[in-house]
C-alpha cells in the first residue's frame, strides 16, 4: 500500500467520522429541541392551569364579597323597616296615650304597690290616684315602690325596645343560620 492510499484512507476515515461526529450531533441536536419544546409545552400548560385556578379562585372571593354585601344591605334594610315599624308603634301608642296609661297603670298595680309613678308633663294629666313625678320620659311610665328598691318601667322607650330588640334577634338568626 503506497502513501497515497493511505492518505486516502485515512481522509476517507476521518470523512466518515466527521459524518458520524455531524449525524450524531444533529440527532442530538433534534433530541434536545424536542426536550425543550416538551418542557415549554409542559410548562405553558402548568402556567395555564394556574392561571385558570387563580381566575376560579378570584371568582370566588368576588362572588362570596358581593354576596356578603347582598346579605348586608339586605340586614340593613330590614333594621330600617324595623325602625320605621319601631317609630309608627310609638306614634300609635301615643295616639292611644290615655288608654294605654291607664292599662299599664293597672297592670304596674297588680305586679306591686305604686308609692311613685315617673312620667312626661303630658301623660301626668292622665295618671289618677298615684303621686306623679314629672321625669325626662318619652312616654309612658316608670313605677317605683316605696323606697325605691323596685321598679317597673313601662316607657315607651322601654316597651317598644324590647320589641325591637326581639325582631332584631330574629332576624339575625335568620341571617346567620
Amino acid at each position: 500500500m503506497g502513501l497515497e492510499e493511505i492518505k486516502k484512507d485515512i481522509e476517507q476515515s476521518r470523512d466518515r467520522e466527521i459524518a458520524q461526529i455531524e449525524t450524531e450531533t444533529r440527532n442530538k441536536l433534534q433530541q434536545l429541541e424536542q426536550e425543550l419544546k416538551d418542557f415549554v409545552q409542559e410548562k405553558k400548560k402548568h402556567l395555564q392551569n394556574s392561571l385558570e385556578e387563580e381566575k376560579e379562585r378570584r371568582m370566588q372571593i368576588k362572588e362570596a364579597e358581593s354576596q356578603g354585601e347582598a346579605a348586608h344591605l339586605v340586614l340593613e334594610k330590614k333594621r330600617e323597616l324595623i325602625e320605621e315599624a319601631i317609630q309608627e308603634a310609638k306614634k300609635e301608642l301615643s295616639k292611644k296615650r290615655e288608654s294605654y296609661l291607664k292599662s299599664i297603670l293597672k297592670k304596674a298595680q297588680r305586679q306591686m304597690k305604686i308609692a311613685r309613678v315617673y312620667c312626661n308633663k303630658q301623660d301626668a294629666k292622665f295618671l289618677k290616684g298615684v303621686k306623679a313625678t314629672v321625669g325626662d320620659i318619652d312616654g309612658g311610665l316608670i313605677s317605683e315602690n316605696s323606697d325605691g328598691s323596685v321598679s317597673i318601667n313601662y316607657s315607651f322607650d322601654t316597651v317598644v325596645g324590647g320589641i325591637k330588640e326581639k325582631y332584631l334577634q330574629e332576624i339575625a338568626q335568620e341571617l346567620f343560620r
